[in-house]
């Protein structure tokens, strides 16, 4: 099984590395030594997949591979694992708790592998990619020389310097309006501003603003409650200074407070009359 196995990693990838640990896996003590040997490889972290892998036999031969410490070993790994346990028609319980099952450990060969050829094949594809794209890029430099070697500004250098200096001109004369503009705009905005200074009068703001203050005085005045206990009305209070709207609120014998225009009376409720049903006899 293992020179199967051996075989046909050697042939698809030759440069495969492969670490064989040996344990016992069938029989008395098999369950511990397979856990035992998963667990140190996740700890080791020096492969990049785990095969799990046994020949064929009955189901007393792989009933190490159904116990609860091999299937908690393979959960826990910390590389991809591979159950290769048996033959095809062959399942346990390693096969269902690793990453992948594999139906034969030849299979799993396979499964670990990418065949050399396909590799040849890729390389081989991205070289004549390489190729075709630096054959473009020489072109498109070649081509790029061609007009630089055939431009006047080689050919004719002071007729390329000419225009540099026609180019140069234009920007200062263009930099030399944009600045006057924005001189002109300045004194402009500058003339406006000290004009609004000169027709704003401080005196008649404030006069403006004493004249609005007394009109809002005057309507504060209007709607002041001391102005409707002048016209001779009057407001009355309970105990709490709770301003009494309804005779139902009071009680004969309750203590009210009155206030007039001038001065506050104390008084203490007789009787109660609702609704104007009736007058109190004076």
């Amino acid at each position: 099984m293992i020179q199967d196995f051996s075989r046909i990693l050697q042939r698809r990838a030759p440069g495969i590395r492969i670490y064989v640990r040996d344990v016992r896996v069938q029989g008395n003590g098999a369950a511990v030594e397979i856990a035992r040997a998963i667990d140190e490889f996740s700890v080791a972290r020096e492969v990049d997949i785990l095969v799990l892998a046994r020949g064929g036999g009955s189901l007393e031969d792989l009933w190490a591979f159904n116990e609860e410490q091999v299937a908690r070993a393979l959960f826990r790994c910390m590389i991809p694992t591979v159950s290769a346990v048996g033959h095809e028609t062959d399942f346990t319980i390693a096969d269902f708790v690793a990453d992948v099952r594999a139906p034969t450990p030849s299979a799993a060969a396979e499964i670990v592998s990418r065949d050399w050829e396909e590799w040849r094949q890729e390389l081989e594809h991205l070289r004549q990619r390489i190729y075709r794209f630096s054959l473009q890029f020489i072109e498109i430099w070649k081509e790029r020389l061609e007009k630089i070697r055939n431009s006047s500004s080689l050919a004719e250098p002071s007729r390329y310097v000419g225009l540099l200096r026609q180019n140069v001109d234009m920007l200062e004369q263009s930099l030399e309006k944009s600045a006057m503009m924005a001189v002109e705009r300045m004194r402009t905005k500058h003339t406006q501003l000290r004009l609004r200074l000169q027709s704003y009068d401080p005196l008649q703001h404030i006069r403006s603003l004493a004249e609005a203050l007394k009109l809002w005085a005057a309507r504060l005045e209007s709607v002041s409650p001391q102005v409707v206990l002048d016209r001779g009305y009057a407001m009355a209070f309970d105990q709490q200074g709770q301003l009494l709207k309804d005779a139902g609120n009071v009680v004969s014998g309750e203590k009210v407070i009155v206030v007039l225009s001038k001065g506050k009376l104390l008084g203490i409720v007789e009787k109660t009359v609702r609704n104007n049903q009736e007058d109190f006899p004076l």
